[in-house]
C-alpha cells in the first residue's frame, strides 16, 4: 500500500499506516 486514495479500496487497514505516503503521492 502506498496511499489512502487508491489503496483505501484494497487495504483500508494499511491506509492509516501509509497515510503520510498518501499525502506525498497527491
Amino acid at each position: 500500500c502506498i496511499g489512502c486514495g487508491a489503496c483505501g479500496r484494497v487495504c483500508p487497514k494499511n491506509c492509516q499506516t501509509h497515510v503520510a505516503a498518501d499525502e506525498l503521492a497527491i
